[in-house]
């Protein structure tokens, strides 16, 4: 007697994974019989391996017998995890669809905002241009208004908040490139913020599409995710200069607020934003 496996196929379903990327997984059940029609065997189990290995399930880079995708992911287990008799195995192919009508566009925009507690010892200070402090700009004892206590500093809330903005590219990122512009902030007006209140916190990407690749093969797929920060304060901070002598910052006799207040930055580069080449961002 021979041990046969059989397998049968019991559905088929898609998704749409993002915007240019489907996806379709095949189902499979794998069961066991044998060569002698007048005998049974259900005390043997299947091995994950061997039922992977059955002349019906698609092999990693198989095409899809109708679509023609490529099989990128086979996974098999168990369908009753208290038996081995049993095996479910999923084939998934995915493919990257053509452009179909205009020019490719980013695939998603988000911007999620929120209130930061930063300190500070006045308002109605003015800012710098574009929020460049450079060494230190120095904020004079009559400037503001004083709402600290002393030199203790008080909580002041901001408006701050991130934006990520996703798009597909055809052919390798320049991920050196990219993360060497991050920690910069917008040089020009992008997508409606003000120069220097942005800073670029760098690129998240994955592979999609197919992922079984042959010589002459059209390039990869990339999906790229950009994160942006954005700060009402143009990201600048007060800080105050220590008395070296006493060890306290020393304090204004007119207003009993410090003095030697400056506006620091800690994102003093500028890049333009625009040259990360994200596409369909002009029509916005």
């Amino acid at each position: 007697m021979t041990l046969v496996y059989e397998a049968n196929e019991i559905q088929s379903s898609g998704y749409r994974e993002a915007y240019e990327t489907v996806s379709i997984t095949r189902t499979f059940v794998v069961t066991q019989g044998t060569d002698d029609p007048e005998e049974d065997d259900t005390t043997t189990t299947i091995t994950l391996e061997g039922a992977r290995a059955v002349s019906t399930i698609p092999l990693l880079g198989d095409p899809h017998p109708v679509l023609g995708w490529t099989c990128t992911n086979i996974s098999a287990d168990y369908s009753d995890p208290g038996s081995q008799h049993v095996v479910v195995v999923n084939a998934e192919y995915r493919q990257s669809l053509p452009n179909v009508g205009g020019e490719a566009s980013f695939t998603n925009i988000q911007i999620t905002p929120q209130l930061q507690y930063v300190d500070a010892w006045k308002t109605g200070v003015p800012f710098p241009a574009n929020g460049d402090a450079g060494a230190g700009v120095e904020i004079g004892d009559g400037v503001g208004t004083c709402i600290s206590s002393g030199a203790t500093a008080a909580s002041v809330a901001i408006v701050a908040g991130t934006m990520t903005i996703t798009h597909e590219q055809t052919g390798v990122p320049l991920f050196s490139w990219l993360m060497g512009n991050a920690g910069t902030r917008n040089s020009t007006y992008f997508l409606g913020f003000n120069p220097g209140t942005l800073v670029y916190a760098g690129p998240s990407v994955r592979q999609i599409g197919s992922l079984v690749y042959s010589i002459g093969d059209p390039e990869r797929t990339y999906e790229i995710t950009h994160t942006f920060l954005f700060d009402q304060h143009y990201h600048l901070r007060q800080h105050i200069k220590r008395n070296t002598a006493m060890g306290v910052p020393p304090l204004n006799s007119d207003d009993g607020c410090v003095s030697n207040l400056f506006w620091r930055q800690p994102f003093p580069y500028f890049w333009d934003f625009w040259t990360f080449g994200i596409p369909g961002l002009g029509d916005l």
